[in-house]
Order: C-alpha cells, then structure tokens, then sequence
C-alpha cells in the first residue's frame, strides 16, 4: 500500500473520532490542578491532558496527546490506548509513551463510575525517565446536560534512573467539573 493510502486511511479514522461525543473538564485536588479531553462514545478518538503540580514546591507538569480506540459493551464503555507524554518535572524534560485504558460506566442518565491507568517503563521514556505511572478512579453526577460533576482519587507518579529526583505530582482526592457534548 503506498503512502497516500495509508495516510487517507488514518485521517478518515481519526475524522470520524472527530465528530464523537466528547468531555472537556478540570480537575482541582490538594497542591495538583489538570485539564483533560476524553471522548465519550465508541471508536477511534483523541485525548488531551494537562496536569500540574505544587507538591515539591517546583513547577512540575505533564501533558499529552493521545490516540484511542473505544468499544461500547451495554451501559459500559471499554477504551484502550496510548499517548505521547511530555514531562516536565525535577528539571528533567523528557517524553514518554504511555499505554493503558479506561473504563466507564453508566449508571442510568445521571450517574456514572469510571477508572483508568496510563504507564511507562523505560523503554517507552526518553533521556533518565525510568518509569511513568498516570491513573485515577471517580464517579460522575450529570445535574442538567451539558455539566456534569466528577469527585475521585488521582495518582500520578514520575521516576527517575537516579532515583533523587522522583516525584509523585499527585497522590490524592480531586473534585472536577466538565462540559459533556
């Protein structure tokens, strides 16, 4: 297959991600704030996430871009897969590329559950990046459509090979809104 085919093959699968039903929230736990964008129905689509953190009183962040497949099971809807990260802690910039997944449930129209995990190891990290470790488990409150609340646990975790400059950019319960569409 040559390359224009491969290439109008891969824009008409991330097109139709395009066009998915999406959310669009923020995230405000104790010393960590983040952004994210996750698609919200079945098939290929793109994921963005922004967190920051205070806890070692540094500037630390990360931020990603991601590509995912999405299958919708009944009230449940099962998506796996991988973002470039770029991670800018402990003065190390360096990237990774995470694999995981994320699994949500809907709990009637106005409740849902949700938990996902993202992670590194080396091999899949940049320069001194040992390992990268992004997850969290929440629950969801839709009041009135579009704005749906979220509360739940985060953990995020970067290490280093020299073992001095690991940190944990967030280690604990958030509270979120979002803008459902």
């Amino acid at each position: 297959m040559n390359k224009i085919s491969t290439l109008a093959i891969l824009c008409t699968a991330l097109a139709g991600g395009a066009a998915q039903a999406s959310e669009l929230g923020a995230q405000f736990g104790n010393e960590f704030q983040s952004a994210y964008y996750v698609p919200t129905s079945g098939g290929f689509g793109l994921t963005g996430d922004w967190l920051h953190s205070s806890r070692h009183g540094d500037d630390d962040q990360t931020a990603g871009l991601g590509l995912t497949f999405s299958l919708p099971l009944g009230s449940a809807l099962l998506t796996a897969g991988a973002k470039a990260e770029y991670i800018d802690v402990a003065g190390h910039d360096e990237w990774a590329l995470p694999i995981g997944g994320r699994v949500d449930l809907g709990l009637g129209n106005s409740f849902g559950v949700f938990a996902q995990a993202y992670g590194a190891s080396g091999g899949m990290a940049s320069g001194t990046l040992h390992s990268y470790v992004d997850s969290e488990i929440g629950a969801r409150f839709v009041p009135i459509k579009p704005l749906a609340l979220t509360v739940g646990y985060r953990y995020n975790r970067v290490e280093f090979d020299n073992g001095r400059d690991n940190r944990t950019l967030a280690d604990g319960p958030y509270i979120g809104a979002a803008l459902r569409f």
